[in-house]
């Protein structure tokens, strides 16, 4: 039941890629529910050991820290490990699927021969003069050089 009910949460938040925050806060709110989840079913076992569990529980300070610790590596892990996996995804999409994409939906080749149309010169000759006086200056700035 516990894993049915983890397995759906995490399958209807799984929709996008999370930030470690939202993964961390997720993974400490979870493991809380099943921290009172499991406390409560043991307390009401049938064989009247509700009272070791209950006392052998320990410090709730320690109890807190390591569900914290826990927490917080399973995020990082969980974290790199989506980051990863979407990096794998956006690759095999770039390298296969787009590719693929283009060369199944690209239109096929018409007889009729494609007619090439006309050219304005006087729209090139304008572009032509604006260009000329155009300046090209790549690089910092001259103050950052004198620095």
């Amino acid at each position: 039941m516990a894993f049915a009910a983890t397995g759906s949460m995490a399958w209807a938040l799984a929709d996008r890629q999370r930030g470690l925050l939202a993964i961390g806060g997720g993974l400490a709110v979870m493991q809380a529910v099943l921290h009172v989840w499991f406390g409560m079913a043991s307390m009401s076992t049938v064989h009247g050991a509700a009272t070791e569990t209950v006392g052998s529980q320990g410090d709730p300070v320690t109890m807190f820290v390591a569900h914290a610790t826990a927490a917080l590596v399973c995020a990082v892990w969980l974290w790199r490990g989506e980051v990863a996996f979407f990096a794998i995804l956006a690759a095999l999409y770039t390298r296969i699927l787009a590719p693929l994409l283009l060369v199944l939906v690209h239109p096929s080749v018409d007889s009729e021969p494609r007619t090439v149309p006309e050219v304005d010169h006087h729209i090139e000759a304008f572009h032509e003069g604006v260009l000329r006086h155009v300046m090209a200056r790549r690089g910092p700035p001259v103050a950052a050089i004198r620095f």
